[in-house]
Parts: C-alpha cells; structure tokens; sequence
C-alpha cells in the first residue's frame, strides 16, 4: 500500500480514523462489523463511527472532562468500547485501556498510578470496583455501557449520556506531541509501568499496518488481541481505520 497519510496540523488519532474517512469518500463504507457471543452481528459505517465517537466525545465535554483527563475502559470487546477510546481521543483525553479479566489489585495499580477521572465499564464489575473506590480519589465518574439510567450522580449511563449529546463535535487541532493513550506493563516483572504515547504514533501505526500487515483499503481485517493490551489498540484499532480499512470484531464471551 503506497498511499500517504494525510496529516496537514491535525495529528488527532480518532480524527483520522473517523471524520477524515468520511471526508475522504468512505462515510458510507462498512467499518467494523461487530459479531456477538449470541445473537445478530451489527454494521457500523465510518460516518456511524465518527458520529458515535462524538457523541461520547460531546457527553464527556457536558461532564467537564478537559484535555489532559484521564480516561479508562474496562470493557470486553463491544461497539462501546471503540467508541468510547475513539472519542476521549477526540477530546485530547489521555486513554488508557484494561484487561477486562483484571483483578482488583492490578486495576488499582493502574487507575491510582494514572489519576483517572473516568472509568468506561459494565455492570458485572461494578462491585469489583466498588470495593477499591475508597482508595481512588480522583475516580469522579463510573460510565456503564449496560445500564438504561443513572445510578447516581457519579454512576452514569453510556446510553443516556450519548443518546442526548450531539452527534457532531469538531475534534481541536492536536499537535503531533499531545499525549494520546497510556499503556500498563504487564506487571510480569515488577508493578505495572505506565508508558504514554502521544499522538504522532499514528505515522508509525499507519505505516506499520501498510508494511508489517500488508494491508489495502478493500481488504478486511481480524485483530484477535484485545483492546486491553497495546496491539489490541494499535493494529485491532488505529493502524486498519486510519487506512480506511473494514474490520471484524467478534465478542467471545459474555
């Protein structure tokens, strides 16, 4: 794949992964198709992925979240969980993503070291996190992808939330060194170190998928990683839609 990446001022990863797909012509090209554990697989275009992610980007606007926030997801593979990484990005929120099997200990590690404000998740964990909280002060928000209304002031539902924000958002101009997703070491050997990346990554992450992957613009694509590790964000996210490039997604479990 000899195509360049067009970049201009504008080096925002969800920008070019979303809004500038459309404005290339690719609006109405399948994205992602995602497949469920159970039941029919759903089709998301490349306009249906810009206007969600800004939908989340917006709701995390209307909450206060500035540039520089840090964002999490706890979330096994769903539409939200794209969405989600994609308009925190948007917002020029440091994001990070967790292993959805992690235990109370390695996400205190990782949600303390960070400072997060934000934490994206689903029900089934709720008590997991509950009974670390008290030793997160800066968690100011649970958003839960599977809940119909807010809890509380502080436990808030994705779908209410971005069922009233807009669908539009003009992502600020993001230079090349504005710090984009933050990264845990497995733990393996020593306590998780945080490794942050910033959003020129994306020349590397394009290129790579052109040269490693081989990847052209009708090809589909299927990343088996998981979005809580970092190839899971590079390859099962950035690299294939900064190429306009469709992939599957497919939830294992429930």
């Amino acid at each position: 794949m000899n195509k360049k990446l067009i970049i201009g001022n504008q080096y925002n990863i969800a920008h070019i992964c979303t809004r500038q797909q459309c404005d290339e012509g690719r609006g109405d090209k399948l994205a992602m198709r995602w497949i469920p554990a159970h039941g029919e697989s759903c089709n998301y275009s490349f306009a249906d992925l810009d206007a969600e992610s800004s939908r989340f980007a917006n709701a995390l606007s209307s909450l206060g979240l500035t540039s520089g926030d840090v964002l999490f997801t706890l979330l096994p593979k769903l539409p939200e969980q794209f969405f989600a990484v994609l308009g925190s990005l948007k917002m020029q929120l440091i994001t990070g993503t967790l292993f959805s099997n992690f235990g109370e200990e390695a996400l205190l590690d990782r949600l303390g070291d960070a400072g997060a404000k934000v934490l994206v998740t689903k029900k089934s964990f709720l008590k997991k996190i509950g009974r670390i909280r008290g030793d997160l002060p800066s968690l100011r928000y649970l958003i839960v992808v599977d809940l119909d209304e807010h809890l509380s002031e502080d436990v808030l539902s994705y779908s209410k939330l971005t069922r009233e924000a807009s669908p539009e958002f003009v992502t600020p101009l993001t230079g090349a060194d504005v710090p984009s997703l933050l990264h845990y070491t497995s733990g393996s050997t020593g306590k998780p170190k945080g490794v942050l990346h910033r959003h020129n990554s994306i020349l590397h992450q394009y290129s790579s998928t052109a040269d490693v992957f081989d990847l052209h613009e009708n090809d589909i694509f299927w990343c088996t990683a998981d979005q809580g590790w970092v190839t899971g964000t590079s390859y099962g996210i950035i690299g294939p839609w900064s190429h306009g490039v469709t992939q599957v997604h497919y939830r294992w479990r429930l």
